[in-house]
């Protein structure tokens, strides 16, 4: 059947069968019990069992951005941004516009390699995120970039005049120096001229 979705369009909606104990009829382990293993997962998803699913990180290959890349990537980013348009009744950005930012499969702020690991049981700095420039927006094309989650966390929601005055503040602290909000905001001043001869 069929029902409108936000965006004034429809989408089909499908109805799985339901067998005689109530679950899904394809994933029953009662009425096929041939499709699960012994820890009563499907034999082809069971790491235990070494499905056929199971890639050699140890995780669905459809899900492992070790082994899928850049299209495994964009395609996790493009679920967060589909749940993001749902809730906010937004456009999202399409998956071949998500994949071209993805690609080169490094920051554009750090230049450094995308890397999909996690430090204990947290993303890495350098694994890739997908940043909204004008949260406001959404995630719209023109209004996407991918980049480090360490870029990402830097950036939060401030405007580039404030990641400046940080910049610049450690900058001096690092010299051993005690800057005040004059000092820092003579030298902001400075990088504004040199910008605007550039």
């Amino acid at each position: 059947m069929n029902s409108p979705d936000l965006f004034g369009g429809m989408t089909r909606v499908y109805r799985s069968k339901r067998c005689k104990h109530g679950n899904a009829a394809s994933n029953c382990a009662r009425c096929a019990p041939h499709r699960f293993c012994k820890h009563k997962k499907r034999r082809t998803n069971c790491k235990e069992c070494g499905g056929s699913n199971v890639c050699t990180h140890g995780k669905i290959r459809g899900k492992c951005m070790e082994c899928g890349g850049a299209p495994a990537i964009a395609r996790a980013m493009l679920s967060r941004a589909k749940a993001y348009a749902r809730k906010h009744g937004q456009s999202h950005i399409a998956y071949g516009d998500l994949l071209g930012l993805v690609l080169p499969m490094k920051c554009p702020v750090f230049g450094t390699p995308f890397v999909q690991k996690k430090t204990k049981g947290s993303p890495d700095p350098d694994c890739a995120s997908i940043d909204k420039f004008y949260p406001q927006l959404g995630y719209v094309n023109g209004n996407v970039s991918v980049i480090s989650r360490r870029a990402n966390t830097i950036k939060g929601d401030s405007r580039s005049e404030q990641v400046l005055r940080v910049a610049l503040w450690m900058h001096l602290r690092q010299k051993g120096l005690k800057p005040s909000f004059e000092e820092v905001t003579n030298l902001l001043n400075e990088v504004y001229d040199f910008l605007a001869k550039t």
